[in-house]
Order: structure tokens, then sequence, then C-alpha cells
């Protein structure tokens, strides 16, 4: 599951990557990015 997430934000979320290297701030924003956009599918 977290990979997948963490697919996703790598294909689509640079700029998170970048702004947010910390770990903590990571997950939050990949929970609340996951939150805001409403992709929770896998698309593999």
């Amino acid at each position: 599951m977290y990979s997948q997430q963490n697919q996703y934000i790598m294909e689509r979320g640079d700029v998170f990557r970048i702004y947010f290297k910390s770990s903590f701030y990571y997950d939050n924003i990949m929970l609340k990015f996951e939150k805001i956009t409403g992709k929770k599918e896998h698309q593999n």
C-alpha cells in the first residue's frame, strides 16, 4: 500500500518530494493529497 502511494507521488508529486523531504511531512502530504484528489485506487 505504502509503495503504491509512494509511486503515485513520485510520478505526479515531484514538487512535493522537493519541498517535503522529511518523511513525516511526506506522509502527511501523501494522505492530504490523496484525500484532495480522491485517488485511493491503485492504477496498476
